[in-house]
């Protein structure tokens, strides 16, 4: 394989690993596109790059090119790591001195940035700011690489050049100047509360009445070895080495202002700006108002109603198109709360929140597409990039892989991997899994919408939408409506929760151009009440190919409108219904039409498995009665359904898993995103197919075992029985 100097050849890892992480290696570096773009022998310089009227290059997002001669930029941080101080020249108030010169000079580098016009490259203000006033902890190696692991220690000092920084500080540095924010995924160990502190303090030290929040779900985040530790280190620094020094009038843990009083009047004066850190918890409404240059958002990842909050937060910063602040809101993966979903919104979705978007150069399969920035765990990872920054992600790679290894066949830990992938991610997909205790084929379901995605369009080409509509009170027939749209998201956002049924395979007929009796069976998770945020959901599934073949999610004007839905959904396909039978409103309205018989009843393999202590009575004698127990063993079967192997084909024996035919998106989302504290309509109502589904093999199986068996009627049963032992069905 053809790489670039700044990577290792593949090819020299072959013989080195097993086989298994040499695979996913060679996996990564093939479908990853802005990782074959860094290995790209062909990969561009500087100068090879086109200028804008100030002579800057326009560097490529995210495609990067070979940053080149770095310590050019660094300049001052040499300088102090060799004679502890930025400066040898005598201090000198004189605006006509070399000494006010030269610290006029580093402030407008550190506004606007720093070019070198040799070949036009440069670095945006707050990077030049970050790389040569923000001395920061990091790593140097004390001890001898043992081939699993290199002794280091923590030394403060400055910051290396990284092309994960480059590339971030002008994603910022291009969204802000068309009036766009930022999102950002992230890995661990890439200092950036480091640079979110400095943004802070840039801020707060050249420009002045302004005001610059830190904002945060919890006190935790900010303070402790959070961005506002970091921001207070790194503006004492300032104070203590630069000429830039300013008395600090507010100064405390979560709020810091430079400014002082007149002894005679008693007023404010001074430079005025200032950083204020703030935490929400689950209160929205603290973002309100809050008027700043700059607004970050730290641990996003971890914030309850972040969207919520981040929209409040906007009307602070706007006024119609005029936009006069920044928002960034950046997050690592791992977080095993339901809010990750919030800062994955945002970075999947950034058109709908203001953020500048990128081409998705991240993730596989997915070019179709455009997100936020992400700093992958291949970018700048110790010991894995050269004097420049540029990143050896062939090595980087091959590292993760090989870790990624260790821990499957080494941990009792089922999401021990899963963690790992988040907390290093090659791509945006890993980073926003989710690791909790969910039964869900994590991975296999965000490699089964990675492959949907960019061919939406002919994936979704062989679905019916539409309605269904008597032709008589025993017929159904479908028609296409061109007003309805299937909801296919989670969450859902559609204002039009109206939904549509989608009909993934039509009805296969038999015997009186009717489907088979036995063959379909249909799971619902209902609603009663007519106005409400819940989603009329069923599924209508296939016995004979043991495959999904419609789906409803919705809410209709009224609650009797989703029944009948379901009442012609039922004919038309010849089902038998369980449902969730802990509201009353279905079963009252099958009973005042007299179509108790589509209702399945209550499962006995429930009572086997004793999930139930009994079978009631009138409407608990129909449906399912969902409680805790029943619905996580819904949830197993739905998750060894989703990995059961079908045959793709019977001559060569190929097989697949039954999630890669699963036809509804929504569903996969739901299951993706599936946690306990959530509300999952579409889990719940495939919870019902699939505990229905094991009754009826489980019936099945008796009747071929031990010979007929035969159904008598609930109602004789009780009042005469022995009676009438020759009835043989009452169904």
């Amino acid at each position: 394989m053809l790489v670039n100097s700044r990577n290792t050849d593949p090819e020299d890892y072959k013989d080195k690993l097993k086989k298994e992480p040499y695979n996913d290696m060679m996996d990564a570096i093939g479908s990853i596109p802005l990782v074959e773009h860094f290995i790209n022998p062909k990969r561009k310089k500087a100068r090879e790059l086109p200028r804008d009227e100030k002579g800057r290059i326009i560097p490529e997002l995210p495609n990067i090119h070979i940053l080149e001669d770095m310590d050019f930029f660094r300049q001052r941080a040499i300088f102090h790591e060799k004679n502890d101080k930025y400066t040898k020249l005598f201090p000198n108030s004189n605006k006509n001195s070399q000494y006010y010169k030269f610290w006029e000079e580093e402030r407008r580098r550190c506004i606007e940035g720093y070019i070198r016009e040799s070949d036009g490259e440069w670095i945006t203000g707050y990077y030049y700011y970050y790389l040569n006033y923000c001395p920061i902890m990091k790593t140097v190696v004390t001890g001898k690489d043992t081939g699993e692991a290199v002794q280091a220690d923590r030394v403060p000092g400055f910051p290396d050049v990284w092309d994960g920084d480059y590339m971030y500080f002008h994603y910022i540095e291009r969204g802000a100047s068309v009036g766009k924010y930022g999102s950002v995924l992230k890995t661990r160990g890439r200092g950036f509360s480091y640079k979110a502190g400095g943004m802070l303090d840039r801020n707060m030290t050249f420009f002045p009445m302004s005001v610059s929040y830190a904002l945060a779900s919890d006190t935790e985040y900010l303070e402790t070895d959070g961005v506002l530790n970091k921001a207070w280190d790194s503006l004492d620094w300032i104070n203590s080495q630069t000429a830039w020094v300013k008395i600090l009038g507010k100064d405390t843990m979560m709020h810091k202002k430079f400014s002082y009083k007149d002894l005679d009047t008693g007023a404010e004066l001074g430079y005025k700006s200032q950083i204020i850190g703030v935490t929400l918890k689950n209160n929205p409404n603290k973002a309100r108002g809050k008027r700043g240059m700059l607004m970050l958002w730290e641990e996003a990842g971890s914030f309850p109603n972040l969207l919520k909050s981040w929209k409040i937060a906007q009307k602070s910063l706007e006024d119609g198109n005029r936009v006069f602040g920044y928002m960034l809101a950046f997050g690592t993966g791992g977080d095993n709360e339901s809010n990750f979903m919030s800062l994955e919104e945002l970075f999947y979705k950034p058109d709908g929140y203001r953020i500048f978007s990128m081409v998705n150069m991240f993730d596989k399969n997915a070019m179709n597409s455009r997100c936020g920035f992400f700093a992958p765990d291949y970018l700048n990872r110790a010991d894995c990039y050269d004097d420049n920054g540029n990143s050896d992600v062939v090595k980087a790679i091959r590292e993760v892989a090989e870790r990624r290894f260790v821990i499957k066949y080494n941990t009792s830990d089922p999401n021990a991997v899963t963690i790992a992938k988040a907390e290093e991610p090659w791509t945006p997909q890993e980073a926003t899994a989710r690791v909790t205790h969910s039964l869900f084929p994590i991975g296999e379901l965000k490699d089964t919408l990675s492959d949907i995605k960019p061919n939406e369009e002919t994936f979704l080409s062989t679905h019916y939408v539409g309605e269904l509509v008597y032709i008589d009170v025993e017929n159904v027939t479908w028609h296409l409506d061109d007003g309805l749209h299937a909801l296919r998201d989670y969450p859902i956002k559609d204002t039009n929760i109206r939904g549509a049924l989608e009909i993934f395979e039509l009805p296969k007929k038999g015997d009186a151009d009717r489907p088979a009796r036995g063959r379909y069976i249909i799971g619902v998770d209902p609603v009663d009440a007519d106005t409400g945020t819940s989603m009329f959901s069923f599924f209508v599934f296939d016995l004979f190919t043991d495959n999904v073949v419609a789906e409803f999610t919705g809410r209709r004007p009224t609650a009797n409108q989703n029944f009948e839905l379901l009442i012609k959904a039922a004919i038309f396909y010849n089902a038998k219904i369980n449902y969730e039978n802990n509201l009353k409103g279905l079963f009252s309205y099958f009973d005042h039409k007299n179509l108790l018989y589509l209702l399945m009843d209550t499962p006995q393999i429930l009572r086997d498995q004793e999930l139930i202590k009994q079978i009631g009575y009138g409407n608990k004698a129909k449906g399912t009665p969902a409680n805790k127990g029943v619905n996580l063993w819904a949830r197993k079967l739905f998750a060894d359904w989703l990995l059961t192997p079908y045959t793709v084909n019977a001559e060569t024996g190929e097989q697949k898993l039954n999630i890669k035919r699963l036809r509804s998106i929504g569903l996969l989302k739901e299951a993706l995103y599936w946690n306990i504290d959530g509300n999952f309509d579409r889990i719940s109502s495939i919870g019902m197919v699939m505990i229905a589904r094991e009754q009826l093999y489980k019936q099945t199986t008796v009747q071929r075992e031990g010979g007929p068996q035969y159904d008598v009627d609930d109602f004789l049963e009780r009042n005469y029985s022995g009676q009438y032992d020759n009835i043989i069905n009452f169904d």
